[in-house]
């Protein structure tokens, strides 16, 4: 029996570990964020004072109010109407916990393997972590969203999408996945995974299909959609910088994020991807060669059309902050506008890290989920024109949920995310940096 293996044992007990691990480092580092006493960092007083505003029946609506409210009135009702940092903070703490759990759930409904790696992967994911403990909405987003996925993976398609319309209420951007999950549906009753590739359900039979399982979802996005034509915007505070405004910083910014955070994999599987271009050009050195070129010509288009139009991305420092905060996302935003050279560099790693993760996709069980995750992770992105590392929240954490177990590389990967959280963490924790 496979399980009765020393080897199974110690790939069980690993994975038991890293569940723990996973909830046990969220918690420490609430306890070390939120005791350490800062009396605000970057969005923090401006999310109380919007709190502070609703609880008092002050008229209008908050400024300073860039999402719908539900993480706002969450707190005013969790603290008896007197919302405070502190008490922010602990709500944020909480949802991400439960986040935790509501992940750890869905991969294992979708992988039937123990979900611990997995989960310690998703508390330590870099842009993820320090928000697990501070007063701004991606935490409790997320955790929504995540129900849902576990909602929707056990057929519970209702909870669901009234989880995905809680999330909503929270960050609106959250409509993206709806979507997602409903392309999903579409493709799975047209192509179910359990009868092969080949079978191919009539599109009547699938479409009636889809519309019965898809049904909730779907009134999700006809009700915002009418909320948007009726009012114009799905927000209402009236929050300036965040307007949508596809940004092509975001894509630069995308590849060497994606580049930084998988370099462990990357490094591993350089010499496998090298090998499998040379069996590819080996068989079919036309069609290589042509796919080569035209990868070649995406980077140089992206190169010379680099720009970084956003007052926000454009600073090194904070100025109205000490001289030691520092910016970290605009470093290299602004280093690739300066430097041409940089810019033709961008442009490689944005196409390498495409193929990279195309190339790592098609091999996992979740093949359809993972590639679907492009372009839908790209549109949510572009709708900001804003580069913000906290933006890519979601796509990281629906990609972790979908990637299937490997013991070896997760085993990496965990250190390597451990790594970066410690060394960003002492940056958080004194105001010094937030990305």
């Amino acid at each position: 029996m496979p399980w009765s293996h020393p080897a199974a044992g110690d790939e069980a007990r690993f994975q038991r570990i890293c569940l723990a691990a996973a909830f046990l480092v969220t918690l420490a580092w609430g306890a070390i964020y939120i005791g350490h006493g800062n009396p605000g960092l970057v969005d923090e007083p401006g999310q109380v004072e919007a709190m502070r505003h609703i609880a008092e029946h002050r008229p209008g609506v908050p400024a300073a109010l860039p999402n719908l409210p539900g993480y706002h009135f969450l707190v005013i009702l969790l603290t008896g109407g007197k919302p405070t940092l502190l008490s922010a903070r602990l709500v944020t703490l909480g949802c991400a916990l439960l986040g935790l759990a509501a992940f750890a759930g869905a991969w294992r409904q979708r992988h039937g393997h123990h979900p611990g790696g997995a989960t310690l992967l998703l508390a330590l994911l870099p842009v993820l972590q320090p928000f697990n403990a501070m007063a701004y909405t991606d935490a409790p987003a997320l955790a929504l969203l995540l129900a849902a996925c576990w909602a929707q993976f056990a057929g519970q398609r209702a909870l669901a999408a009234g989880m995905l319309t809680l999330a909503c209420l929270v960050r609106q951007t959250s409509l993206v996945w709806a979507a997602y999950l409903l392309v999903l549906d579409a493709l799975e009753c047209l192509w179910p995974r359990d009868r092969g590739a080949a079978a191919r359900i009539p599109w009547r039979i699938a479409l009636a299909a889809w519309l019965e399982r898809g049904r909730w979802l779907l009134l999700l996005l006809a009700t915002a959609a009418g909320s948007i034509l009726y009012a114009g915007r799905l927000t209402l505070g009236t929050a300036h910088g965040n307007q949508l405004d596809p940004n092509p910083a975001t894509i630069h910014f995308a590849g060497v994020m994606l580049l930084l955070f998988g370099l462990p994999t990357w490094i591993a599987r350089a010499g496998p991807m090298i090998g499998d271009w040379r069996a590819a050009h080996l068989q079919r050195p036309g069609r290589t060669l042509g796919l080569t070129v035209l990868a070649l010509a995406i980077a140089s288009a992206l190169a010379a059309t680099y720009a970084n139009p956003h007052a926000w991305n454009r600073e090194l420092f904070w100025p109205d902050k000490p001289s030691a905060y520092v910016l970290l996302r605009n470093w290299p935003l602004v280093w690739i506008d300066r430097i041409p050279v940089l810019q033709a560099l961008s442009g490689l790693v944005v196409v390498g890290v495409a193929a990279g993760l195309i190339h790592g996709f098609v091999r996992q069980r979740c093949a359809r989920e993972l590639l679907l995750l492009l372009p839908f992770g790209a549109a949510l992105l572009l709708t900001n024109g804003l580069v913000e590392p906290r933006y890519f929240i979601q796509p990281c954490a629906f990609a972790l949920l979908f990637l299937g177990p490997g013991s070896a590389g997760q085993r990496r990967q965990i250190g390597w995310f451990a790594l970066l959280c410690m060394v960003q963490s002492a940056f958080v924790v004194d105001g010094l940096a937030l990305w």
